[in-house]
């Protein structure tokens, strides 16, 4: 009986975490969607890039992006959480970020810091990432919520080697 309590609490949660989801969709992404669905329809090889979905396949194909050179992932209590910190990127260098922070709010240059707790994560990366040299400050607090401060960080190009073509030729 409670396993079965503990698995209806669990299926609520992710129910509600999609529906979050949903809300959180904006016209662009809904349009997105459809126009996939017609492309796919008249041609399965065929697929429609919205703003965001251009980003990411532009830094595929350069193999570098600018930002802070951390690798982000949501969690389920919309906690946006650093599980790895990029080598030699601002993040590592500023010394002051470290993997398992949590990041809580963004604010760009001199503007007021946007609370990203519950926000999609790829419009929380879209805050943090921006042009080379300009200015992103985070509020990162500790995994348990502790330890919270401003952290400012210069953006920079950050390479992507673990996506870029490997060869071999055995002899």
């Amino acid at each position: 009986r409670r396993v079965l309590f503990r698995s209806s609490e669990l299926l609520a949660k992710r129910y509600r975490r999609i529906l979050h989801i949903y809300q959180e969709m904006d016209q662009g992404d809904v349009f997105e969607f459809y126009m996939n669905a017609l492309a796919h329809v008249y041609d399965p090889h065929t697929d429609y890039m919205g703003k965001s979905a251009l980003e990411q396949f532009k830094i595929g194909m350069n193999l570098a992006l600018f930002g802070i050179g951390a690798q982000l992932r949501s969690d389920e209590d919309g906690f946006c959480n650093i599980e790895k910190l990029m080598p030699e990127g601002p993040a590592m260098k500023s010394k002051q970020i470290k993997e398992k922070d949590r990041i809580v709010a963004v604010a760009q240059g001199t503007n007021a810091p946007v609370e990203i707790v519950g926000m999609n994560l790829n419009k929380a990366v879209t805050l943090i990432r921006g042009p080379k040299g300009s200015e992103v400050r985070l509020t990162v607090e500790g995994p348990d919520g502790d330890d919270r401060r401003v952290v400012s960080l210069i953006r920079d190009e950050i390479p992507i080697e673990s996506q870029q073509a490997k060869a071999k030729v055995l002899d």
